[in-house]
């Protein structure tokens, strides 16, 4: 949630929108209205105490909104997740509930699956959004229109190097890593929007299903010192910077690179046309930020900030042979505060 209230507040003070927050957690949270504010939204709050996984629990706190669109916004695991859905069965839902998922979407394709089989057990598919804020980016919305207005794209380059290291989220990262947290998710549904040339949901499953890894391009490293930060298992031989091409069956290259510590943030796209043409847009350059445009479409309907059904499960089966080709590639090393491992790029 640590940008999504900055983004409400964006929203709220762009649109003149009446909202009402109700947060939710197991944890018992005093204060909630000015940590609401000091993030940057000026709107009534109220926070439950709830067990989301039971039923009696969430009705009372839908028993609690009021208005005309009720957004129910979800930012868990998985597996709770699953759970969480499962609860709505017996609840009586707002006949304008509109259900948000933040990713991870899963941990594979077939929990992907059960996620969306439980969703469609209480709301329809147009009530369910799969929240991926890159596609919120105006950088990646302005390219699918160059590529749609120009042709002959050739190449895609997706740059998004941050100089933060882990910044408290060493349980969750460990057990991520790079290729998991940004590439399965972000990255790859920013590339297949791209190739689409739109946000026409079909287009950009079938572009996103035809991307093909090159098992040789893909690098792997983390930078010196990872290992000894505070909540990281050594066993688990996690990555913090990740590097790999795709081809699209329609000819276009694309080249993925992220990762973490770097000396400076480098967030880019980088494009080329034929006869040489290239355009670079950076990345956060916009009227909202993506979570404002994210609140935006959640309260006025606009699909084009979901993931489209079935681009989870297309995520997770274009980045299955990465993941394979990650654990026959070496683990480089890059010192923290770097521009990364030489002779990558």
């Amino acid at each position: 949630m640590r940008l999504l209230l900055p983004g409400l507040g964006e929203y709220v003070r762009a649109s003149g929108a009446d909202v009402e927050v109700l947060g939710a957690g197991r944890d018992k949270v005093d204060g909630y209205q000015d940590q609401v504010r000091e993030a940057g939204a000026d709107v009534a709050a109220r926070y439950f105490a709830v067990d989301a996984t039971s039923s009696e629990d969430v009705q009372k706190l839908l028993d609690a909104t009021s208005g005309d669109r009720t957004v129910m916004y979800m930012a868990l695991a998985p597996a709770v997740a699953v759970k969480v859905v499962d609860a709505l069965r017996d609840v009586r839902l707002p006949e304008d509930i509109v259900i948000a998922m933040e990713k991870p979407y899963g941990n594979s394709a077939d929990e992907a699956d059960a996620l969306d089989e439980a969703l469609r057990a209480v709301v329809s598919e147009e009530q369910i959004y799969r929240v991926d804020h890159f596609l919120s980016e105006p950088a990646v919305n302005r390219a699918a229109l160059e590529v749609s207005a120009n042709g002959g794209l050739e190449r895609i380059e997706f740059v998004y190097e941050e100089s933060l290291a882990l910044e408290g989220r060493a349980e969750f990262y460990d057990s991520t890593g790079a290729a998991r947290d940004m590439v399965q998710s972000h990255m790859l549904q920013s590339a297949a929007r791209i190739l689409a040339g739109s946000a026409s949901p079909e287009a950009s499953l079938e572009a996103l299903e035809s991307l093909k890894v090159r098992p040789d391009s893909v690098r792997r490293a983390r930078y010196e010192g990872y290992t000894e930060e505070d909540g990281v298992d050594p066993a688990n031989d996690t990555e913090t910077l990740v590097q790999l091409e795709l081809d699209a069956v329609s000819g276009v290259s694309v080249l993925l690179r992220t990762g973490k510590a770097f000396a400076k943030d480098r967030k880019f796209l980088r494009l080329a046309f034929a006869g040489g043409v290239e355009r670079e847009l950076e990345l956060y350059d916009g009227p909202l930020s993506p979570y404002g445009t994210v609140i935006r479409g959640l309260f006025e309907g606009d699909r084009s900030v979901s993931v489209p059904a079935g681009g989870a499960q297309a995520g997770w089966r274009a980045m299955q042979p990465v993941l394979e080709a990650m654990a026959d590639t070496a683990m480089e090393e890059y010192a923290k505060g770097s521009t990364g491992p030489g002779g990558w790029e």
